[in-house]
């Protein structure tokens, strides 16, 4: 919900904005225009629900607590609650200085700080990662085993069953494109298909939320 705004006040002067491979990938992304003039006049809305968003998190910090949930460090809450805004304050231009500012969100602002204090401490403590290209990465998913051997599937008002096959797809964004297979997994947060790798053509099993992710069964 927050990022379909944030998504709206991205500058349009930016080279990476007139750049027409990244607009034809924001416009199946997103399923709308990504000119610059469609772009300029979703912005004046976005930035006033963006301001909503803020006067939202500056009210749940406003009791004094340091962290979302409370406690001495973040949680995943706080990622959920913080990278948006933290990802617009580092692009120059998206966010009104004349509204986003400390004189009208010190909580906030001092939240965010604490946040990147926070990763910037992880990262000092953590193992490089390794990094692999494509053909590595599909290699090691491909002889991976599963994670979750036992998987649930409970009765639901969908009427899906175990075994049918079904097409998957988000619909907020990047819905021009759907997973097939066997659905093998159902509960009230979580569907679960079967399919099959475009390599070696082994099973894999992907993981949907339900929420703004659509089950339907094959036609």
């Amino acid at each position: 919900v927050v990022f379909k705004e944030a998504a709206a006040i991205i500058p349009t002067d930016m080279d990476l904005m007139k750049n027409p491979q990244f607009q034809k990938d924001r416009e199946e992304l997103w399923g709308r225009k990504w000119s610059k003039e469609v772009q300029d006049g979703l912005r004046p809305a976005a930035l006033a629900n963006l301001r909503a968003n803020f006067d939202f998190l500056e009210a749940v910090l406003s009791d004094g607590r340091q962290w979302i949930l409370g406690g001495n460090g973040p949680m995943l809450a706080d990622i959920h609650a913080c990278w948006i805004f933290d990802w617009l304050l580092q692009i120059p231009g998206s966010l009104d200085k004349e509204y986003f500012n400390k004189q009208n969100y010190p909580k906030t602002l001092a939240y965010r700080d604490r946040y990147n204090a926070a990763i910037a401490a992880a990262r000092e403590k953590a193992d490089k990662p390794a990094e692999l290209v494509g053909k590595d990465a599909v290699e090691k998913i491909l002889k991976s085993g599963f994670l979750e051997e036992k998987l649930s599937f409970e009765k639901d008002p969908s009427g899906l069953i175990e075994g049918q096959q079904v097409d998957m797809y988000p619909i907020d964004t990047g819905f021009n494109y759907r997973d097939s297979g066997k659905l093998i997994g159902l509960t009230a947060s979580e569907a679960v298909i079967s399919s099959k790798s475009e390599q070696e053509s082994k099973e894999i099993r992907i993981h949907y939320p339900r929420w703004n992710f659509a089950i339907e069964p094959k036609k």
